[in-house]
């Protein structure tokens, strides 16, 4: 499996496989698990990787994507029906860590809006 990858941002890990200085790489990655595990790992690692390292023969690469923090359900929904129980757990996990986010994320904006609204009518008040 051959992927380009861009290290600038998040390097530090991958940096050990390329030197500090290779930003941009194109590079074979179908050799060497801490290699695809690495990669895994990369928060900017495109969905398009991640769905081929998801299919990845081994367990732990697709444990690494199940834990990546910028994953979509796509790919984390293939995880869950993983074959290996402690992939499709670490996939499950995420996808509540997802939910949770969204569900915080919807509660913040539903007390802005409604902080909003009251603050509107409270301004039309003379005290």
């Amino acid at each position: 499996m051959v992927v380009q990858m861009d290290l600038c941002p998040t390097g530090k890990l991958l940096s050990n496989f390329f030197g500090a200085n290779n930003c941009h790489k194109t590079v074979d990655i179908s050799s060497d698990a801490e290699l695809r595990i690495a990669v895994a790992d990369q928060i900017n690692t495109t969905e398009e990787v991640l769905l081929l390292l998801a299919e990845d023969d081994n367990p732990d690469v697709r444990y690494a994507v199940a834990e990546n923090h910028n994953i979509s359900r796509k790919v984390l929904n293939l995880l869950v029906a993983d074959s290996n129980p402690y992939v499709a757990c670490r996939a499950q996990k995420t996808l509540a860590r997802l939910a949770a986010e969204t569900i915080s994320v919807a509660g913040i904006l539903t007390r802005c809006a409604s902080t909003n609204a009251l603050g509107s009518r409270l301004r039309g008040l003379v005290f």
